[in-house]
């Protein structure tokens, strides 16, 4: 198959797949003289159903969407002060991060160290993708 027979098969199942879900609206109105057809955009409905896809990703990886990546948000399943690292509870995932010795810990712009962080508080951690491994930049404790 060439490639512009893909796109137009990708293109069309994405013109059913909205029609279908109420993303747009094709309306006509037919007098003697001409044919007029409008293709209406339902910005809310889109809205809607891109807002429930992302917290359907966001419940199967576990991790919580940000568009560039930049951080990840949970809770604090365990610590260890040993290695420096803590692990992350989001959704139905946990994961161990490591942190460096230099990473801030921040709680409302207040410095911290992983002594004074507990299991179950919620955090966000900042990440720095100039590396090909995101490395972990800090770690502010949510409210």
């Amino acid at each position: 198959m060439r490639p512009i027979s893909i796109l137009f098969v990708v293109a069309l199942a994405a013109a059913a797949l909205g029609f279908a879900r109420g993303w747009f609206l094709v309306t006509s109105a037919n007098t003697p003289d001409h044919a007029d057809v409008q293709l209406v955009l339902d910005n809310r409905t889109f809205a809607k159903d891109d807002h429930a896809a992302t917290v359907g990703v966001e419940n199967a990886t576990g991790v919580d969407m940000d568009p560039a990546g930049n951080f990840t948000e949970g809770r604090i399943a365990a610590l260890d002060a040993e290695t420096h690292a803590l692990t992350l509870q989001s959704h139905a995932q946990r994961k161990v991060h490591r942190l460096g010795r230099t990473v801030p810990i921040t709680r409302s712009g207040v410095g911290l160290t992983l002594a004074d962080l507990r299991i179950d508080m919620r955090v966000r951690l900042s990440f720095d993708h100039t590396n090909p491994t995101p490395m972990l930049i800090g770690v502010a404790v949510l409210p």
